[in-house]
């Protein structure tokens, strides 16, 4: 599913021009893509949400490109300690995400689908996470329902277990009301 992007905002513009100094400062020889998530992400689909850095998830086959990537524009950086692990993200994230047009040639970004995020959000619930996850819920970009699957997939993938999984994000899953699929 297509959902409407802010693209032209004037943070936007700062994150794209981030990406491109970044593509620029790497002198790529083949493609890497990239997947910007946290607020950045936030606010490329609520138009509002302001971004105190940059979270973006780099290729598995890149990770050791990761320390050259913190160019700063004037107001964002990348964040360096966001990874895919810490992203809490299903491994299937990457099939859902959407290619963005930014002006990069090598460097491919990508923004996580509204599912993806939420997920990601829940973990870090409360605070600026919960307003993030319940803007998704309320502009309907997401909903309990189209949540289910994937944070099945990713209790699947828990490393301490589903059972660890499902305590972890219940507290946060209780709080907006959303079901547990464990139940």
């Amino acid at each position: 599913m297509t959902h409407k992007l802010f693209l032209d905002t004037e943070i936007a513009q700062e994150i794209w021009q981030l990406f491109r100094e970044i593509e620029e400062e790497m002198q790529l020889r083949a493609p890497l893509n990239m997947y910007l998530a946290g607020g950045a992400a936030m606010h490329l689909y609520d138009g509002e949400r302001v971004p105190r850095d940059v979270d973006a998830i780099v290729d598995a086959r890149h990770w050791g490109l990761a320390p050259h990537l913190c160019v700063p524009s004037p107001r964002l950086a990348l964040d360096p300690g966001y990874f895919e692990t810490k992203s809490c993200l299903p491994e299937r994230f990457r099939d859902r995400a959407t290619r963005l047009d930014v002006g990069t040639s090598l460097l491919q970004l990508h923004v996580v689908s509204p599912v993806d995020l939420a997920i990601s959000k829940l973990y870090f619930f409360p605070g600026l996470h919960e307003r993030d996850v319940r803007k998704l819920l309320e502009l309907g970009l997401t909903s309990d329902a189209e949540l289910q699957g994937p944070l099945q997939e990713l209790a699947g993938e828990w490393v301490s277990g589903p059972d660890r999984f499902w305590r972890d994000f219940e507290p946060a899953l209780r709080a907006l009301g959303m079901s547990n699929a464990q139940d």
